[in-house]
């Protein structure tokens, strides 16, 4: 070799000089230990100054390559090399064959843009900025998902698994599905073996599964309820959905492997998955009747309302203005209710709630439409729920004085922030399961 040699992919066009060559046919070598290649044919220009050299390789893949765990399985494969010579040494070697292709060729392919270098068009929210990893986990914080837990039988035969929000359906016709896995996750090695992986979506109930699979202990089923599906996976007891899939397709992603699977066995139960955004898990039910409620002016001011017109004279905005427009969006079965009163609750909103014991309030102002509201729905024989850091008042002594003057109303009235209303939520799914 030149001491200026440069060997050079010609699949991906990377480049490498000879000490990256010789750890490369190291790790090659460790990994497959009887590996045997045979030179087909050598073609030598007239003057010396070029070479191609034609080859194919044989050998078992029991060692670790790239991350990949070893498969035990055999592969042959073949290339070709065009050489550069000067002085008879090498100074430029292209090759068709390289670690990717040697993957590819066990069954295991790369996504080749997982193996681009780093590109500079690139484009930002601030002109002249480069993108840094911290924008792409905002923008990923930001998709809603549901949770799963991915299990499999490790060689041993012991239960594996992690939990993983990196789920999709890939197509219904054939049953596909994908899920990408982390190289360094503790059931990577046993996933990436198995021919079959189980896929549970996590219910509101299972709070401790989550935490059971996201933390790193040696056994995660210790304390969780499972079964195995036909083809032996462990599909997780009270999941809001399980599915059994055979292993299709491993595609390598420099850090994490994209499992393709087709479905072979799906089991689905009527509780409500668990919904996972910034960070946090949510209660994925939704309540079975929302009201939206907004005061709008009455144009005849009747009494006492001319005197708060004339203090609060931007109320006077006409009932089909813009300053009433709800800001959040609204569900097509949600109801809207628009009264010219401070307390929404009336024949309308007892009709729309019928049939319903308990409600749950909030909104503003604390001390005003909210404060009024419950009153009513009280004297109607409503349990009433406030949740209080999902309110406000005209000030934050107001609202503090309103919160006060309806914890004066217990047991009719309970007051609590969001994350009780979750955390509550999460309870009574437990006890009705």
């Amino acid at each position: 070799m030149h001491p200026t040699y440069v060997r050079q992919s010609a699949r991906s066009q990377r480049t490498s000089g000879l000490e990256q060559y010789k750890q490369e046919i190291l790790e090659v070598r460790a990994a497959f230990p009887d590996l045997l290649t045979i030179v087909d044919k050598l073609i030598v220009s007239a003057d010396g100054a070029s070479a191609a050299v034609f080859w194919h390789s044989s050998g078992s893949f029991l060692g670790e390559l790239q991350n990949v765990p070893a498969t035990g399985r055999r592969v042959e494969t073949r290339g070709s090399n065009l050489l550069t010579l000067k002085d008879g040494l090498i100074t430029h070697e292209s090759v068709t064959w390289d670690h990717a292709e040697l993957l590819a060729d066990l069954g295991i392919p790369s996504l080749k843009s997982a193996f681009e270098p780093d590109s500079e068009k690139v484009v930002v929210d601030v002109p002249g900025a480069t993108l840094h990893p911290d924008s792409i986990k905002g923008f990923n914080r930001q998709f809603v998902t549901g949770v799963t837990v991915v299990t499999t039988i490790d060689s041993r035969g012991n239960p594996r698994g992690l939990a993983a929000n990196s789920y999709a359906s890939v197509s219904l016709e054939p049953p596909l599905v994908l899920v990408c896995v982390q190289k360094t996750a503790g059931t990577y090695g046993a996933l990436f073996s198995s021919t079959h992986l189980g896929i549970n979506i996590v219910s509101n109930a299972q709070r401790d599964v989550v935490s059971a699979f996201a933390a790193k202990i040696p056994d995660k089923f210790a304390h969780v309820k499972w079964h195995v599906g036909p083809d032996g996976s462990p599909l997780i007891d009270g999941s809001a959905a399980s599915i059994e899939a055979e292993i299709k397709e491993r595609f390598q992603a420099r850090t994490h492997t994209v499992f393709v699977a087709r479905v072979t066995h799906a089991e689905v139960s009527d509780v409500d998955p668990m919904v996972y955004k910034a960070g946090r898990f949510h209660d994925g039910g939704e309540p079975s009747t929302v009201v939206w409620t907004r005061f709008v002016r009455d144009p005849q001011e009747l009494g006492g309302w001319r005197e708060y017109y004339d203090r609060w004279n931007k109320c006077r905005s006409a009932p089909e203005s813009t300053d009433w427009d709800l800001t959040l969006p609204i569900r097509a079965e949600d109801h809207l209710l628009s009264l010219p009163t401070f307390s929404k609750w009336g024949a309308e909103l007892a009709a729309i709630t019928a049939g319903e014991d308990h409600i749950i309030v909030c909104g503003v102002a604390t001390d005003c439409c909210v404060l009024s509201t419950v009153f009513g729905a009280i004297d109607a024989g409503k349990s009433v729920t406030v949740v209080t850091d999902a309110c406000a008042g005209v000030t934050d002594e107001a609202h503090q004085q309103a919160i006060s003057l309806l914890d004066l109303l217990s047991p009719m009235v309970t007051l609590a922030t969001t994350d009780e209303m979750i955390t509550q939520s999460m309870q009574r799914t437990t006890a009705s399961s």
